[in-house]
């Protein structure tokens, strides 16, 4: 059984920007752009080659993570899938180091990254957008730019590139640009550039506009050595409802007025169910996270409260990197060396499995529209997934193939889960697996572990919280790192197909910074934009129909410093409800200098 990874250390203080590359590199220096941001298709394929996770003691890509001190990104290679030429020692013509199909699961043949003359990464060939010229200004120097960007992308096509890039008169009209008309053409699109799927017609710049209206602030004692994970966010009736270090509270989400509390005081490492039941949830509490609780998140009360089981001879139970998981009227907690289910209503013990490290145990638990719990059995040598029912039966059942690991459940409507299939890293996702309702294998897609990020709150298998499944389209979006794009650090949002497991859109953001799925809604993408410490951060709202993209919410950091550590910090994530994006802290630091806020909301 693989060992849970050593306490988080508190990053460096937050607020100073990134290192900023030098220009140049594979193309022209890149400017934001004044239109909206748009989509690259491709065609369906099978999925992309395995990938890597970041080096040991480098934080792992989120969206707006300062640039390492003293790394220059203009000398960092850049990620494969992007359409950069082959390495040096790869023949042409020929797949790369990870273009065989594991051995297990549907066949499929990964594509091999872009050769010189060949269509892109995507399968598709590049297309260039043409600098955005104002009509009726500068003939002959506008005639100029557009001959020079066309040789520009003669000569990037050569050798497979996918690039943005725009033209600007001067720097400070760009810069102008960039702030109040970040997602429209020059004085609001009145020149006939495009607004990002509205057809021409911009959105008043007032629509967009974000303010902050309230925030929680951090505590400034609580029982921490170093670190105090905040698991525990979730939108109930007019109110978010969050976990927070000595107390579930709610907050009205239009003026953040404290709607009720429940005293639960927590250890620094107690879960708490990342989704609810019928307005029902399970957090685990006390010094040691030893205790659990139900509540009732509509009604604002405790249901009941429970030791959890101990082992013989103990007086309380051993908790250690406890996951939790509710479905239906089923509550677990599952930790290692012990787990327990409850009836979520009554508090009810359903079950407490006798612990033999020697046989197959749960070892944790993932709700939703299924019960489900990932089993170990002996010391890591095999590992299923299990869909259990109120009594603890198994109602169905997926085991890995030999050497595989459970990493990651995405969804469980539709049921897509993250694995390891021989990873250069023991926490790489070499595979996305989606099953059926009764856990028979429906797809393998196969992503390039050096090309995807999955931002996490911690290890559990629901932590990742920058992957959007949506169930009516049967998409999957996923945030590449970020690599070099012009003057800046940028990515990428890519979704593939559940069913055929081809890859659908590239979303390129086009503008400094990173972008993060978020969720769906009204069957749009919503995107968090950190703005990398050029632009405001902002929401995009992507259109998986039509390709394109617009400005939903432009967040005021350029007003507020907090606010804008907040969007460039590994220590928060983004969330939207009712109107409202929320920020939302899962970690205290015992440095409180480096807790900006618990929440902010921004409407």
């Amino acid at each position: 059984m693989s060992q849970p990874p050593p306490p988080n250390q508190p990053p460096e203080p937050p607020g100073q920007p990134p290192n900023q590359p030098p220009s140049g590199g594979f193309g022209p220096p890149q400017e934001p752009p004044a239109e909206g941001p748009s989509f690259q298709k491709g065609p369906e394929q099978p999925g992309q080659p395995p990938q890597t996770p970041p080096p040991p003691g480098q934080a792992p890509g989120g969206y707006g993570y300062p640039q390492a001190p003293g790394q220059d990104p203009a000398q960092t290679p850049p990620p494969a899938g992007y359409g950069y030429p082959q390495g040096p020692g790869q023949a042409p013509g020929q797949p790369g180091p990870y273009a065989q199909p594991g051995p297990y699961g549907q066949p499929g043949q990964p594509t091999p990254y872009a050769q010189p003359g060949q269509p892109g990464p995507y399968g598709q060939q590049p297309t260039y957008p043409m600098p955005n010229v104002p009509q009726g200004q500068g003939g002959g120097s506008k005639k100029l730019l557009v001959i020079v960007a066309a040789v520009v992308a003669v000569a990037l096509i050569a050798v497979g590139g996918i690039f943005l890039f725009t033209s600007r008169d001067d720097d400070a009209q760009a810069k102008d640009d960039d702030k109040g008309h970040s997602q429209g053409g020059e004085d609001g699109g009145q020149d006939g550039g495009q607004d990002g799927g509205k057809g021409g017609e911009q959105k008043k710049p007032q629509d967009t506009n974000g303010e902050l209206a309230w925030q929680v602030e951090p505590p400034t004692d609580f029982n921490a050595k170093i670190i105090m994970e905040l698991p525990g966010v979730w939108f109930a009736g007019d109110n978010v409802v969050k976990y927070e270090h000595d107390a579930v509270r709610a907050y009205n989400l239009e003026t953040g007025q404290k709607a009720w509390e429940i005293p639960a005081v927590r250890g620094e490492r107690c879960a708490a169910a990342d989704t609810a039941s019928g307005d029902k949830t399970m957090i685990l509490w006390g010094r040691k996270c030893e205790k659990a609780m139900g509540i009732d998140l509509a009604a604002g009360k405790e249901l009941w409260r429970a030791d959890l089981p101990a082992k013989e001879g103990e007086s309380m139970a051993d908790v250690s990197y406890p996951q939790i998981g509710v479905s239906g009227d089923i509550a677990g907690a599952a930790w290692i060396g012990g787990s327990a289910a409850y009836n979520l209503t009554s508090g009810k013990l359903l079950w407490k499995p006798t612990e033999d490290y020697t046989k197959c145990r749960d070892r944790a638990y993932v709700g939703g529209e299924m019960f489900l719990s990932k089993v170990e059995c002996g010391f890591g040598e095999e590992e299923k997934l299990q869909h259990l029912d109120a009594k603890g039966g198994k109602k169905a059942e997926w085991v890995a193939p030999n050497g595989v690991e459970i990493k990651r459940v995405f969804s469980t409507n539709p049921l897509v889960i993250g694995v390891n299939a021989g990873g250069e890293s023991s926490i790489s996702i070499t595979d996305l697996m989606v099953l059926s309702q009764d856990l028979k294998l429906q797809q393998k897609i196969t992503v390039d572990e050096e090309r995807f990020q999955y931002n996490s709150a911690g290890i559990g298998l629901t932590d990742a919280h920058n992957v959007v499944v949506d169930p009516d389209a049967n998409v999957i979006y996923l945030e590449t790192k970020a690599h070099q794009g012009g003057k800046s650090r940028t990515n990428e949002i890519v979704s593939y197909d559940l069913g055929t497991g081809g890859q659908k859109q590239v979303f390129e953001l086009g503008q400094a910074g990173s972008i993060s799925p978020v969720a769906m809604h009204e069957g749009k993408l919503l995107a968090f934009a950190d703005g990398g410490y050029e632009v405001e951060a902002n929401l995009q709202l992507l259109d998986p129909a039509t390709g394109e993209g617009e400005l939903f919410l432009e967040l005021p950091t350029d007003d507020d410093e907090d606010l804008r550590r907040m969007t460039t910090t590994s220590n928060a994530r983004p969330l939207y409800g009712d109107g409202t994006l929320l920020l939302v802290a899962h970690q205290l630091f015992k440095e409180t200098s480096l807790n900006k806020a618990v929440l902010m909301a921004v409407r």
